[in-house]
């Protein structure tokens, strides 16, 4: 779908013409078509250009009649069409008009990405009109036969998991075919959902649409970066859609699908007018990156999100909803911190709270919020663990942590079978051997527990040790249900075998290492 410039030297009116530029990508779409016989562009005709919106992704006509001579004005002209977002130039009458093309034309437009197609040497035969009316004319064909790029949008959305299809993922889809930054705002200039490109990419959308030039026009241009806004109606409730575009503007064509498809998904996952009225969009804010969203949501529920510098997650809880033990959970949190937001998020629950705890009062903390699960259903109160992050130094941290916390939750029930509350260098611990398991580069890991990896009892008791007691005797014989002395004979002969001591600083972290993989592993074949 859609006319690409590889398309367009196919036409019959381009028999005989090359490519020049040797970087430039071929498979950009083309969507227009115009002629512009360049000159040496003065302060008023600069100011003139630009202050007219162009569409981009046009395929340029020119013979540059005023500047054949001078490469330097050249490359300024080819370097200005980038800007506009234009695709590729064809170069007409080239040994007539133009003596020869320079190489320094050539690197220009390879350096930002425009094609430069040379129609036939010494050719005065050739017609701007009839490269014009094929070209036109194919844009025109493909359209008739493809006139939904919102449908391929749609099979790209309804090809992702359940899980996965929301508003935000549909941003994404559009962000990431075009290359452009979208933003839905509501009728009071709330931010509702975006997208940024590239992806992580920061973009002051506030700052923008504060900007009052939007009172007066729907279309504003900063230093080579064009943001439109558009009014759309969801349900009666009145949004705005804003486009950031770098260098490359859309067409008429590809804008009216994407307002398309932006449509279909807010009558899908867009149906309740009232927006940002709990602490749990504030969450779901802060667990997502969205700074701009959260700080909005803080404001109208009059909370300072700088306030809270720590969290609590609880997870899989997947089958919970007794409101009445997050409540509890709630009220008792109050004892450990004055300043506290806790609430059920999705299969989990989430305690933001302000004052730094103490390691011991934490524990206890976490200790506390657990036997709040044992009166719970079986299936309800299974497999429940906590996990703790302290002394967020910003809003992205909140994010970061999210992020590495969901990328080896598969893996802590691998490696902490019996452990319940973690902290972030547990998470890290789990992150490197579950790296380390991918790569399957863990054979010198093996080695360190070669001499007693057939001894199922000694390799059990150095893993329970290490992993499971903090390398505490009594609570690993606890585990082990054997005496305590039974331990101490263990970890003895265990180190005989390995050669080394257990307690030995430079052994420990490979060591440890060594036997998280060794679940890892194990787990894999049981399961």
């Amino acid at each position: 779908m859609s006319v690409k410039i590889t398309n367009i030297l196919q036409l019959p009116s381009m028999k005989g013409s090359r490519v020049l530029t040797s970087k430039s990508d071929l498979n950009q779409t083309v969507t227009s078509v115009t002629v512009l016989e360049h000159s040496k562009i003065n302060n008023v005709q600069k100011k003139l250009q630009d202050n007219i919106y162009y569409r981009g992704n046009e395929i340029v006509l020119t013979s540059f009649a005023g500047v054949k001579n001078d490469v330097i004005a050249q490359c300024r002209n080819i370097k200005y069409q980038a800007e506009l977002g234009e695709v590729a130039i064809i170069l007409f009458y080239v040994g007539i008009v133009m003596p020869t093309v320079d190489s320094r034309l050539i690197q220009t437009a390879d350096e930002v990405n425009i094609a430069i197609i040379c129609m036939p040497l010494n050719n005065p035969t050739l017609a701007y009109s009839d490269v014009i009316m094929e070209i036109s004319n194919a844009i025109f064909n493909d359209q008739l036969k493809h006139p939904y790029l919102a449908v391929e949008m749609l099979k790209d959305f309804y090809s992702r998991s359940d899980k996965k299809r929301n508003l935000d993922a549909a941003l994404q889809i559009i962000s990431r075919k075009f290359s452009i930054s979208l933003a839905i705002f509501n009728q009071q200039m709330i931010l509702l959902n975006q997208s940024n490109w590239p992806q992580g990419s920061k973009v002051e959308w506030l700052t923008i649409v504060k900007n009052p030039l939007f009172k007066t026009q729907n279309v504003i241009s900063r230093n080579n970066l064009v943001c439109e806004k558009q009014a759309m109606v969801n349900n009666g409730q009145k949004l705005y859609l804003f486009t950031l575009m770098t260098n490359k503007r859309l067409s008429n064509f590809q804008e009216s699908q994407i307002l398309q498809f932006i449509k279909i998904m807010l009558n899908m996952y867009h149906q309740n007018e009232t927006i940002y009225i709990n602490n749990k969009d504030m969450i779901d804010a802060l667990l997502n990156g969205k700074e701009t969203k959260a700080l909005q949501i803080a404001k109208q529920l009059k909370i300072k999100v700088a306030d809270f510098k720590n969290f609590w997650l609880i997870d899989n809880t997947s089958d919970l909803k007794n409101q009445h033990l997050i409540d509890v959970i709630r009220d008792l949190s109050r004892m450990f911190s004055n300043k506290i937001l806790c609430e059920a998020y999705k299969n989990r629950i989430v305690i933001l709270f302000s004052k730094r705890v103490n390691l011991d009062d934490l524990m206890i903390w976490g200790e506390q919020i657990l036997s709040c699960f044992e009166n719970v259903k079986e299936k309800q109160g299974q497999g429940i663990y906590l996990n703790y992050f302290l002394d967020l130094g910003n809003f992205s941290a909140y994010n970061k942590y999210f992020s590495l916390l969901e990328l080896v939750k598969p893996y802590i029930v691998k490696i902490f079978p019996h452990k319940k509350i973690f902290g972030i260098q547990d998470l890290k611990f789990v992150k490197r051997c579950k790296d380390i398991f991918k790569t399957k580069n863990y054979t010198n890991f093996s080695k360190i527990i070669a001499p007693i990896s057939k001894n199922k009892s000694l390799l059990q008791t150095l893993t329970t040790y290490f992993l499971d007691a903090n390398t505490n005797i009594l609570v690993t014989a606890q585990l082990e249900c054997v005496h305590r002395n039974t331990i101490k004979y263990r970890l003895d002969r265990i180190e005989n075998l390995l050669g080394f001591s257990i307690d030995n600083p430079i052994m420990l972290g490979d060591l440890t290492t060594a036997l998280a993989l060794e679940r890892i592993v194990n787990y894999k074949q049981d399961n």
